[in-house]
């Protein structure tokens, strides 16, 4: 295992678990697969100790980030403000499994309405 500290965007790996994964620059992770750091290494993916010198540019990025994430600092779930229009968002199992369409969406694509018709004529 090498703690690495990312340097750029982000960067995808393989944790200790086979899961791949994705970090974003300034994070710290565990590389545990040897392709991985090889590949991180060979595009400079990772920090160095100059990177990381107090009052250089990707030290002050990553306090400035650490200060945003303050226990002051609102986060909020994805769910929350997902949950009216995308299924990966919803609570709703039916929502989820693609079955009915969330709130307000139009899944259809041809500006109709997502709801299904009977296709029964209407007495009246």
């Amino acid at each position: 295992m090498a703690e690495k500290t990312i340097k750029h965007a982000s960067f995808w790996y393989t944790d200790g678990d086979g899961l791949h994964r994705v970090a974003s620059r300034g994070e710290k992770v565990d590389i545990t697969s040897d392709a991985d750091l090889k590949r991180g290494e060979q595009h400079g993916a990772f920090a160095s100790k100059e990177d990381l010198a107090e009052g250089s540019p990707l030290a002050a990025f990553i306090a400035s980030r650490e200060a945003s994430a303050s226990p002051a600092s609102v986060t909020l779930d994805p769910s929350e403000v997902e949950a009216r229009t995308s299924p990966a968002g919803s609570s709703d199992p039916a929502i989820q499994s693609g079955m009915v369409a969330p709130t307000g969406s139009d899944r259809s694509g041809d500006g109709s309405s997502s709801t299904r018709r009977s296709g029964r004529k209407s007495e009246g």
